[in-house]
């Protein structure tokens, strides 16, 4: 898994094969969107991508076998939170600016790499209501630097990997 953020919103995600492209119109000027988006599906507000919603505690669609072999990769929308599985086992929950990650996805979200974004308030309240659930990494995009506690933030997250992201840098998971 490779994560890489380009200011704002944007955040391009590589998981196995497929390459998503969140937001990509809320890039720094200095990122041409041309190559946020090569290869990339792209998710804005209004055009949602791959991504189905997910109604209460069970997916909708499909779970037959032959369908799982041919598509492994599984993306699910709710509340302005997205959930990406992809085979073997890698999760990315990420919750921008204004999302609410739905109690539906406590079932999936063990062991997935949860991406947040927005202010340090908003990512610290994201953090803590989420962080019960056991991911496997925290990648934290935080708008307002100064306000940043890291005494509090470590307190939250205990002993899970956590990393602040820094504008074109990639994370490789």
């Amino acid at each position: 898994m490779r994560i890489t953020w380009f200011g704002g919103q944007c955040v391009r995600a590589s998981l196995g094969e497929t390459s998503l492209c969140f937001f990509s119109d809320s890039a720094e000027p200095r990122f041409r969107k041309s190559e946020l988006l090569a290869n990339a599906i792209e998710v804005n507000e209004n055009e949602f991508g791959p991504f189905v919603p997910y109604s209460g505690s069970k997916r909708e669609g499909s779970e037959r076998l032959i369908d799982v072999i041919d598509n492994p990769d599984r993306t699910f929308l709710d509340d302005g939170c997205y959930l990406v599985s992809a085979e073997p086992d890698e999760k990315l929950l990420f919750v921008p600016s204004g999302g609410h990650c739905p109690d539906a996805f406590e079932d999936e979200m063990e062991g997935a790499v949860f991406l947040i974004e927005g202010a340090f308030e908003e990512v610290a309240k994201t953090l803590s209501a989420l962080i019960e659930t056991r991911p496997r990494q925290c990648l934290l995009i935080v708008s307002d630097l100064e306000n940043l506690d890291m005494q509090s933030l470590a307190k939250t997250v205990g002993k899970t990997p956590t990393q602040l992201l820094e504008t074109g840098l990639a994370v490789e998971l």
